[in-house]
């Protein structure tokens, strides 16, 4: 494109040569020698190379060409895709350098997309950012004596009229660098020669782009430029026509539940997905997607991947249920009803709440370990595996179930008290055989099964605490959801404290591990902590657990009294009819022990009873 100034400036021009010409023919008359490197030139041939390049930077911030060409003769055009995707910091870079040996008259022109978009009815494409800055213009090696620099001006409208006031505005069409003086004159500067210009503009995306595959993004840069003064006009064009694409077009979407959003509806999310030659890729499931709750119900960040471009949307879910499992184990031979929910770790409701476990969950579906669908898990299948699927609302999850080894009768280690053996019943566990025995060793039958299914009864030491009865803590344990003791079951922590402080638990039943060591089923009963009602298991190993109240007399029947608040005495074995209070540290003798249903009392020698709780009184003089 050529851009015409006004008549003055042709008269101004010719003028100017001909002073040029008056100057030589005098230099030339007084004896003065006018070759130079540039007598050797053919300037009807000569012809300056603009460069014109589109880059971006990377992924790795490093910066890319996207596009490049360099004019020959004829005016050249190339095409590229640019993948808005993959790049960032996009620029348009002009830049050409007087390489001819002399100096000569230049003007440069650079258009942007928005001067063909309005042109052919479209809406913008690529537009100058002026958030990014000011385009730059640079002219380097030029005379430091010329009468008129090199100018900016600009222009904001399709015919290329021209304005020495710049405006940030998208609406930027064409840069022109070379003489200006007003608003409708433009004309060539001398570049000298090794001389350089330099001119870069910032470009963005328009807001409103359509991404329509036949839409192209064009760009063109323009030098006119004077070889033997101005006998030989030459303009040198250069063009890049951009397709513009994008990896990934995404957009936040809704599912019914959690269990949809994970499956059917994944992928909802991706409206579109191009492969690296910009073609539509039409199989959404071919990228990948990574499912995170957030801090707010029922919404969830989902993040695809494709072709090394990763895009996050929000999903949200109408039924807010979810549920959290993990596999499991039980003990051989027990009770499947009891424990068929000991895989749920948490539960939220529709509404995300969370709700105590089971809640409303269902078992939707029972597999054996040949895969075959069964209506209930056979705890008499020693060390088989089922599949369970756990339903809650519309959140499901499937976890293993696995039935432990078959188990031997377990006597766990007691204190040396005299007293005879007790037993307790556990659920599928082998029945003690006392008909046989020799030395004063018990022996018992390992592989009896109980009779009809009831459960039998195990021969145990008398420091088992009854079912019914309270025991507390002595060392650190922990509350398990299985009678395994699995780190991942660990309910709740209870740390070694003061007598006085000992967790407290009620025995509800026992069972065993797959390895046969005996277990309380036990709720808390601690009160004043947030684990007070909690169920589960806890080791029935006398050297962590023990019976809250005591089963003995004391040595030389003396007590000590070690409750901060004291120890209140009753009349009744009931401890009704309160008649005295003994402060901490009161010394006490007792005449005798009574067991009062699965408790027991002290009664003092004036006939008096108090509680014969360990957190409260302690056997002997302290």
């Amino acid at each position: 494109m050529r851009v015409l100034g006004k008549s003055s400036f042709i008269t101004r021009f010719q003028q100017a040569c001909v002073a040029v010409v008056a100057f030589f023919a005098v230099l030339t008359g007084l004896g003065f020698s006018t070759t130079s490197t540039a007598s050797a030139a053919t300037p009807s041939k000569d012809i300056l190379r603009p460069t014109l390049a589109i880059t971006g930077d990377d992924a790795n911030g490093k910066q890319q060409t996207i596009a490049s060409i360099q004019s020959v003769a004829d005016p050249t055009t190339t095409h590229a895709l640019l993948n808005v995707d993959k790049y960032s910091n996009i620029y348009a870079r002009y830049s050409v350098t007087n390489d001819l040996g002399y100096s000569l008259p230049v003007w440069n022109f650079v258009h942007l997309p928005w001067l063909f978009d309005h042109t052919a009815n479209n809406p913008k494409s690529l537009v100058f950012d002026p958030s990014r800055g000011n385009p730059e213009m640079k002219s380097i090696g030029f005379a430091s004596d010329l009468k008129e620099p090199m100018m900016e001006s600009w222009s904001y409208s399709q015919d290329s009229r021209y304005v020495l006031q710049y405006t940030p505005s998208e609406d930027l069409t064409s840069i022109f660098y070379g003489g200006m003086t007003d608003t409708s004159s433009v004309w060539p500067i001398q570049m000298a020669a090794n001389a350089r210009v330099e001119m870069t503009v910032p470009l963005k995306l328009a807001p409103d782009f359509d991404f329509n595959p036949s839409r192209i993004a064009r760009f063109r840069s323009e030098m006119q430029f004077y070889t033997d003064n101005t006998s030989v006009d030459k303009v040198v064009k250069n063009e890049i026509t951009l397709q513009i694409t994008r990896t990934l077009d995404v957009a936040d979407f809704e599912s019914e539940t959690y269990a949809t959003l994970t499956n059917a509806d994944k992928f909802e999310g991706i409206n579109h997905m191009f492969d690296a030659d910009g073609k539509e890729q039409p199989d959404k499931t071919k990228a990948d997607a990574k499912i995170t709750p957030t801090d707010q119900k029922g919404i969830y960040d989902v993040a695809y991947t494709y072709d090394g471009v990763t895009k996050k949307v929000k999903a949200t879910v109408k039924d807010q249920s979810t549920i959290e499992a993990g596999d499991f184990t039980i003990s051989h031979g027990s009770n499947w009803d009891t424990q068929k929910f000991n895989g749920i770790k948490s539960l939220t409701d529709a509404n995300g709440n969370k709700v105590k476990s089971p809640g409303n969950v269902k078992i939707t579906n029972i597999k054996d370990a040949a895969g075959k669908d069964v209506d209930k898990v056979d705890t008499n299948a020693a060390e088989k595996t089922y599949t369970i699927t756990y339903t809650n609302g519309g959140a499901s999850q499937t976890v293993k179930v696995t039935i432990g080894k078959r188990a031997s009768v377990v006597t766990p280690p007691a204190r040396n008290t005299g007293s005879t053996s007790s037993t307790v019943k556990v659920p599928g566990r082998p029945v003690t055989d006392n008909s046989k025995a020799s030395g004063g060793n018990t022996q018992t039958s390992t592989n009896q099964q109980p009779a009809n299914n009831s459960q039998p009864e195990i021969q145990v030491s008398p420091g088992v605490a009854k079912k019914g009865a309270a025991v507390y803590a002595k060392k650190t344990i922990y509350l398990h959801k299985g009678v395994n003791f699995k780190k991942a079951d660990r309910l709740v922590k209870y740390h070694k404290a003061q007598r006085v402080d000992r967790p407290m638990f009620v025995v509800t039943g026992y069972d065993c591990s797959s390895k046969g060591a005996l277990r309380y089923k036990v709720r808390d009963v601690n009160h004043t902590k947030k684990s007070d009602g909690k169920i589960g298991y806890i080791t029935a190993n006398t050297k962590y657990v023990v019976n809250v109240y005591y089963q003995t007399m004391p040595k030389k029947n003396q007590l000590t009294v070690i409750s901060k608040k004291g120890v209140h005495a009753y009349k009744n074995v009931n401890l009704t009819g309160k008649t005295k209070t003994y402060k901490n540290g009161s010394h006490l003798r007792v005449k005798k022990i009574v067991k009062y249903h699965l408790t027991t009392r002290y009664q003092l020698t004036n006939g008096d009873y108090i509680t014969a709780n360990k957190k409260l009184i302690i056997q002997g003089n302290h």
